[in-house]
């Protein structure tokens, strides 16, 4: 036995209900329909059959692989104005370390260092260890977040590239189907 939908249209209110019991349709158009309808995306014509709005399976799958996207990424980087201010002050720090020899690092007087990498010398107060330790740490961490944040940024391209060129509600949904990297669950 096959189920029965009904949608109420009630001006730009839609509802779906699977029985009119006790609903009050007076002055509201009652479709009768034979399956329930995803209203994120189709619309109802008056003979009950559903029609998908391609368009809007498309933005719906380009939302998810945006919203997929932005969690995983804040597992490794987290998120706020200041934290991102942090970060940038660091891969500052981490770029003019790369420039230098060690041993012009190890050798700059406390004001020189305070100049260069207020940061880590910050750090340094706390007793984060020796600027090279913390500058070592700094690098590594900032090569960690970027090999994490930039796998997962080129798998949501990827999947929105396809989402682009898919042509039916099948192949959108199939293409917004994507492997995240391993390890990185949102």
């Amino acid at each position: 036995m096959s189920e029965k939908w009904f949608v109420i249209l009630d001006g730009d209110v839609v509802r779906q209900v699977s029985s009119l019991e006790g609903e009050d349709v007076e002055g509201k158009q009652v479709i009768e329909a034979v399956r329930r309808g995803d209203l994120q995306v189709e619309t109802i014509a008056e003979d009950g059959t559903w029609t998908c709005d391609v368009d809007a399976v498309r933005g719906r799958a380009m939302e998810v692989i945006d919203q997929e996207r932005e969690q995983r990424q804040q597992v490794v980087l987290t998120a706020g104005t200041a934290k991102a201010i942090v970060y940038a002050q660091k891969g500052r720090e981490v770029d003019r370390y790369a420039r230098m020899a060690r041993e012009d690092v190890e050798n700059l007087s406390p004001s020189q260092a305070w100049e260069r990498f207020p940061a880590a010398m910050a750090e340094q107060e706390e007793g984060g260890g020796t600027l090279i330790e913390i500058l070592d740490r700094f690098t590594a961490g900032a090569a960690r977040a970027n090999a994490v944040v930039f796998q997962i940024e080129a798998v949501a391209t990827a999947a929105k590239r396809a989402i682009r060129s898919a042509v039916t509600p099948e192949s959108i949904k199939a293409a917004a189907n994507v492997t995240w990297p391993a390890g990185v669950d949102a």
